[in-house]
Parts: structure tokens; C-alpha cells; sequence
């Protein structure tokens, strides 16, 4: 129904900001890069929320547990924690204790610790190789002693599945997840027709601040009061 489930507002105002400010953008900025600088951009992404994400079947199961990425996903956001494996991340709203701020630590569970891992390890072979597949080069193969390496390829998580350039990969995805084996995710038909769609709006920017000559009104009030 119009109004409930994924159609719901929240849900449908979510789609519309994610698909123009981050998905469509990155496909138009990938595909321009790699026009520009040629094997050298490599496009990847990830729907991975969070270990305690996949363990709530249902949104009244993340009411009760207070499971906020269960509700807005994976956002540009999660890569801190990914990167620096911060494990002491604030749930928010997650009062347990009497006197209470509402705030206790999120788990860090052993998929997100593989996350941690997969990422570094992709950054690593990135930084030092130039380029962030699991390869038989011998750039990559000293990489891939590093303990984040180890872990991830431990895991399953580095093969079979080569990391391509974006050209290689014709505009495929490369799916960053503890949760599978490496793959590819092809834009689908509906995709391509919403990013059309953005692709040929207007240039968007974001506003510094939503009140307009704040600066010059409160410089103009702290005068007077000295006057």
C-alpha cells in the first residue's frame, strides 16, 4: 500500500537523498575519473549495516533492541568505524540503566570486526599496489601478510572475485561485505532510469547554513550593544 512499508515517507525520503546526493553522483564522478586518470578508479559498495542490523528480522524487533542501523542502513557515516574499528560507537536512545544518559556502547560483533578487516585490507593493497584486488603481483602477495589480510582472506571474503578498474568492470560494483564471498552488483534497469533522471537536473549544492546573513545580523546587533 501507498504510504506503508518501504513505501512509507521516512523510506521514500531516504531514496530520494541517497539517489541524488550519493548514489548517481558517484556514478557520474567514477565514470568521469576514470575517463581522466584510465585503471586507475576502482568502484565499490556496501550494504552492510552492521552485525547487529542482520540480527533484527523486523522493525519491531529493532524497537526493541533501539537498532537505529536497522532503519537507515548502510551510510557514508559507518566508514569511521570500519576504518578504525571504533567499538565503543553510541547507540542512540539506548537507555538500560536507571540515571541513564541514553546513550550505551553499540556491540561490536564478529562481522563487523571482518568488515574492519576487509576494508584495511582493500586500503592497503589500494595504497601500496595502486590498485585494491587480492592479485598474484608481488606487491600484492607482501600486502597480503598484514593481519587484516589475513583475517579477511581467512574469511573467504578476498576471492574469487578480482577487484577490476571501473572501466574492467563496465560500471559494475564491487560488493564490500563480511557476509559473502567477493561479487559484482550490475545497475539495474530501474537505477539507470532514476540516475537519467538526476543525471539531468540542475547542479545541487549544499547550503553552509539554512539561515541566510546570520553573520551580518549578529555583527550588527553585537555593535549596537556596544554602542
Amino acid at each position: 500500500d501507498e504510504g506503508r512499508g518501504s513505501m512509507a515517507p521516512f523510506y521514500r525520503m531516504s531514496r530520494v537523498i541517497s539517489d541524488s546526493t550519493f548514489l548517481c553522483p558517484h556514478r557520474r564522478f567514477a565514470k568521469a575519473m576514470s575517463e581522466r586518470y584510465p585503471n586507475s578508479v576502482f568502484y565499490a559498495e556496501t550494504t552492510f549495516a552492521g552485525g547487529e542490523a542482520t540480527e533484527n528480522t523486523n522493525w519491531l524487533s529493532a524497537l526493541v533492541h533501539r537498532d537505529l542501523e536497522y532503519f537507515v542502513g548502510a551510510w557514508h557515516m559507518n566508514q569511521v568505524k570500519w576504518i578504525f574499528g571504533a567499538n565503543d560507537t553510541l547507540k542512540i536512545c539506548n537507555s538500560t540503566k536507571p540515571g541513564d544518559t541514553g546513550f550505551d556502547p553499540a556491540p561490536w560483533l564478529k562481522e563487523d570486526e571482518r568488515m574492519h578487516q576487509l576494508v584495511n585490507c582493500h586500503y592497503a593493497l589500494f595504497a601500496h599496489c595502486g590498485s585494491p584486488a587480492a592479485t598474484n603481483s608481488t606487491c600484492a602477495q607482501e600486502v597480503l601478510k598484514v593481519h587484516s589480510c589475513q583475517v579477511a582472506a581467512s574469511a573467504g571474503l578476498l576471492r574469487p572475485s578480482p577487484f577490476l578498474p571501473f572501466e574492467a568492470a563496465g560500471e559494475k560494483r564491487f560488493a564490500l561485505t563480511p557476509l559473502t564471498s567477493p561479487a559484482y552488483v550490475a545497475p539495474t534497469a530501474e537505477e539507470n532510469e532514476l540516475c537519467a533522471f538526476w543525471d539531468a537536473q540542475k547542479p545541487m549544492h549544499f547550503l553552509t547554513s539554512a539561515c541566510r546573513s546570520c553573520a551580518k545580523h549578529t555583527k550588527e546587533a553585537h555593535e549596537k550593544e556596544i554602542v
